[in-house]
């Protein structure tokens, strides 16, 4: 992906008399920048360290970046900053961020680098430096076939269908992938970006849908932070690929199901997902 530096400053709260400097930030896009922060306060602003040639980032998009965090307390006149926070020492990048960030991300291209200075009358809060990893439109999807595992049956095309058999569900887990993509493989900590329908095996009610709920989802694999069952259908899987899962409750929610999702005591569940990215 093409980029190319400049300094395009896009005033925040600033008038023609403001003059304080920015920061400076230098270092390779998607690598743990250095910054040296100005003695005093800088100009809000957002400004373009680096500009990309990817897709422009919509307000209803799912943007993946990585950020650090500084803090002007934190740094002596004319020295480097240290961080606050940052996904780039924490391995893996993200889509959430805080407010002040994700109000900057809109109309920037996927490949940039900004640095985003706060109002003046903000002095406690943090100056951010995000490279722009990727974007993901509410409706993102892949034209994948579709397929069948224990009776399971999953439609192709842009968004499958689940469809459930009769009788009691298989006690053991299991997944297939129904159309397997291209892209990088899945691993542990590793981000991905992914819509999937769920649904529990006693009536097909749902427990979760990205597609309904209009956005994708962005969560790691193989650190704990989802149930074991996506964790095993998912690593190794490459981006661009279609997955279906069935998760008895040993591998899903356990006994005690998870009322927040409609997930009831001991319930097992099954998924259809579309792995849309790896990062």
């Amino acid at each position: 992906m093409r980029r190319r530096a400049l300094a395009v400053l896009l005033p925040l709260a600033c008038t023609a008399a403001c003059t304080a400097p920015a920061a400076e930030v230098t270092g390779p896009f998607g690598a743990r920048p250095t910054v040296v922060l100005p003695a005093e306060a800088a100009d809000p602003a957002v400004r373009v360290v680096l500009e990309g040639d990817g897709p422009e980032i919509g307000p209803d998009d799912l943007a993946v970046v990585h950020y650090a965090a500084y803090y002007a307390a934190h740094v002596r006149a004319g020295g480097a900053a240290r961080t606050a926070d940052s996904t780039f020492a924490r391995g893996a990048p993200t889509a959430v961020v805080p407010p002040a960030l994700a109000a900057a991300l809109p109309g920037h291209r996927v490949g940039s680098r900004l640095l985003v200075t706060p109002p003046r009358d903000r002095p406690a809060a943090p100056v951010y430096v995000a490279d722009l990893l990727g974007r993901h439109a509410a409706g993102a999807s892949l034209d994948a076939g579709g397929g069948e595992l224990h009776g399971v049956r999953v439609s192709g095309g842009a968004r499958p269908v689940l469809r459930l058999p009769p009788g009691p569900p298989p006690g053991r887990f299991a997944a297939v992938v129904l159309s397997r993509g291209g892209g990088p493989a899945a691993s542990a900590g590793r981000l991905l970006v992914a819509q999937y329908e769920g649904v529990a095996w006693d009536g097909g009610r749902s427990v979760g849908s990205t597609w309904r709920a209009g956005r994708p989802a962005a969560f790691t694999v193989g650190d704990g932070g989802v149930i074991a069952g996506w964790d095993h259908a998912l690593l190794g899987v490459p981006a661009g690929s279609r997955v279906l899962m069935i998760v008895p409750p040993a591998d899903g929610y356990g006994a005690s199901g998870h009322p927040p999702l409609g997930v009831g005591p001991g319930e097992t569940l099954v998924y259809v997902m579309d792995v849309l990215a790896v990062y």
